[in-house]
């Protein structure tokens, strides 16, 4: 800034020591070096030569073109001139410049400005999804907020996630970034796409955040029908070695062991005589061996019992005890008589043989150690598959099978009963060599005794028979609609097969 008066003395001396300006510049005169502005007599505060005014640029390079405020001209589009530039800058991010700008103008709301040498508004950015833009500036949406538009520039644009939900990063553009927390699962299926987080139910471990009912994983001993499913069961064989192995669920229903599937995880995967499934491996094994002379076999020892005892194998072998064993179990009898324990004896064995089958018809869940209790008890139930026979490679495994078993096995068991008292006179003729063995036979003494037999047979096999009875109609219903038969989840209730 040159002080008063010598700025204007040093333009006078500079035209003094010019006496000859040129030519008569005549009516309009360009620019002339040669000439200066006149300024009046008095104080004057200002630059020499003129700086450029906002918006405009001169170079510093030819002194001409800062002979007026105007300079060069109007800043470039796409740069900022500030008063008294030489050299244009760029323009600012988050800003645009049209032609003459001395600073930038802020790209509209809900636009932003990514780089720099911005000349019009239509040049900026419409604002993603994820931010809200003001100002020419984008700014991300904090963590556990979403904004699933494009070009929004207020704050309330930013949704809060759902309850017992947060997002992995900021700038979330959806609700499906919105993950449940550790200990919570997406109930709504992927193609509700919606979010709504629940406590993790029983029999899954939810263990990381952002699970979904898809992969809800599963503990080892617990199924359900498929992956949009949040019913969870305790399967029947729950604990070590389960078919139902846990984990997160493929495809299909389970998770189940490579060779298992159907409800619980019980049924083969091979339909053919070539596999059975095994309770006590929990998994389907291979058929080995004759198996006609196994069950054969079976049945003859079971047989063998009544034959052995009509040939008196028990009083030839009673000799052989001690005669102290013999006294104790003489006392042990007397003592039945006295203290009437038949009919004792006969209630405690319908008790347990009822409470043992409880489980099977009513579908009551009870405590594993209840459990374990029972299954002592349960060798009073006669049962098929309690004889451990693989059944179903000869085909005999089906339901349908076990309860004819069942049913008829009572019968045939009596028949032979009363034959075996009948043949009993017979039979001990032949061994004692009587020669009129043939007239031995007194039918109607030998039915009266076996009367007694016969009612402790009924008696025994009564509870078996009913609960199978009520088992043929006992189906467990699914999440899915379809309904098996408890007793054999091959059969498929409510179909027109079984129906």
């Amino acid at each position: 800034m040159a002080p008063a008066g010598i700025v204007w003395m040093k333009l006078v001396r500079h035209a003094l020591s010019n006496p000859n300006p040129g030519p008569d510049p005549g009516p309009n005169p360009g620019p002339n070096p040669h000439q200066v502005s006149l300024v009046g007599l008095g104080a004057h505060v200002e630059d020499y030569p003129f700086a450029c005014r906002e918006g405009q640029y001169g170079s510093d390079e030819d002194v001409s073109t800062q002979l007026n405020p105007d300079c060069v001209g109007p800043c470039p589009p796409g740069k900022i001139c500030a008063g008294a530039t030489h050299t244009p800058q760029p323009c600012t991010v988050g800003s645009y410049c049209p032609r003459g700008s001395a600073t930038g103008t802020f790209c509209p709301p809900g636009y932003v400005g990514y780089g720099t040498s911005l000349a019009a508004k239509e040049e900026c950015d419409l604002c993603p999804p994820g931010y809200v833009c003001e100002g020419g500036s984008a700014t991300a949406c904090a963590r556990s907020y979403y904004n699933p538009l494009a070009g929004q520039y207020l704050r309330a644009a930013c949704l809060s996630c759902p309850p017992s939900t947060t997002t992995e990063s900021d700038a979330a553009t959806s609700v499906d970034a919105c993950l449940c927390n550790i200990g919570y699962y997406n109930k709504r299926s992927a193609a509700n796409n919606s979010v709504e987080c629940a406590l993790c139910v029983v029999g899954s471990a939810c263990t990381e955040a952002g699970t979904s009912l898809a992969t809800l994983p599963l503990k080892a001993g617990y199924y359900r029908t498929g992956s949009d499913s949040d019913d969870l069961r305790r399967c029947p064989d729950a604990g070590a070695n389960s078919g139902c192995v846990g984990g997160v669920l493929a495809d299909g229903e389970g998770p189940c062991k490579p060779s298992l599937q159907g409800p619980y995880c019980r049924l083969c995967k091979v339909r053919d005589q070539s596999e059975y499934y095994s309770a006590s491996e929990h998994k389907c094994v291979p058929c080995k061996g004759n198996l006609v002379l196994v069950v054969i076999a079976a049945f003859v020892a079971a047989a063998a019992g009544p034959v052995g005892h009509r040939l008196g194998l028990w009083r030839r072998c009673r000799h052989r005890f001690s005669r102290r064993t013999v006294e104790l179990v003489g006392w042990a009898g007397r003592l039945y008589t006295q203290l009437s324990l038949r009919a004792k004896i006969k209630q405690m064995m319908s008790l347990y043989q009822v409470v043992t089958r409880i489980t099977q018809v009513y579908d009551l869940q009870l405590p594993e150690r209840v459990k374990r209790l029972l299954e002592i008890f349960d060798v009073l139930n006669i049962k098929i598959e309690a004889l451990g026979l693989p059944l179903q490679c000869l085909g005999l495994g089906s339901y349908e099978y076990s309860l004819s078993f069942t049913m008829f096995a009572p019968l045939v068991l009596a028949v032979a009963y009363v034959l075996y008292n009948l043949a009993g006179p017979y039979v001990n003729g032949i061994l004692a060599r009587d020669q009129r063995w043939f007239r031995l036979g007194r039918p109607q003494e030998k039915l009266m005794a076996a009367l007694p037999g016969l009612l402790v047979l009924s008696f025994l096999v009564f509870p078996m028979v009913s609960s199978a009875a009520f088992r043929a109609f006992s189906c467990e219903v699914f999440d899915s609609g379809r309904s098996y038969l408890r007793a054999d989840y091959s059969v498929e209730c409510s179909t027109s097969t079984y129906t």
